[in-house]
């Protein structure tokens, strides 16, 4: 279905799984939460950062959602800091509206707008 490549090593993962659906709430909720911070008008609030705990979870989440095709330190140590939340929260929306037959790589162009 998709692939991803880190540090130079790409894989593809073929579908998405239902545990990545069963899985999804508390992901969803700190993602979701970072991203309104991110689009306050409070600039207070649009720099405060997830609590260590919240980025396990959410990069625990994104592993699981790939297959476990990287682990979380391969995802902490290669993936672009700019864009892990983005494509985490595109990842979670497309699982939670059973979309991820649209998902075609990463960085995550949608098929056929690449």
């Amino acid at each position: 279905m998709f692939k991803i490549t880190l540090n130079g090593v790409t894989k593809e993962v073929p579908y998405v799984t239902a545990l990545a659906l069963r899985e999804l709430k508390e992901p969803m909720e700190i993602l979701t939460e970072a991203e309104r911070r991110r689009m306050s008008e409070d600039e207070n609030e649009r720099d405060k950062p997830l609590t260590k705990e919240q980025m396990d979870t959410v990069v625990s989440w994104f592993c699981l959602f790939l297959q476990r095709a990287f682990t979380p330190e391969e995802i902490y140590r290669y993936y672009d800091c700019d864009q892990l939340l983005q494509d985490a929260l595109l990842c979670a929306m497309t699982v939670q509206r059973r979309v991820t037959a649209a998902l075609q790589g990463f960085h995550l162009p949608l098929a056929g707008k690449a």
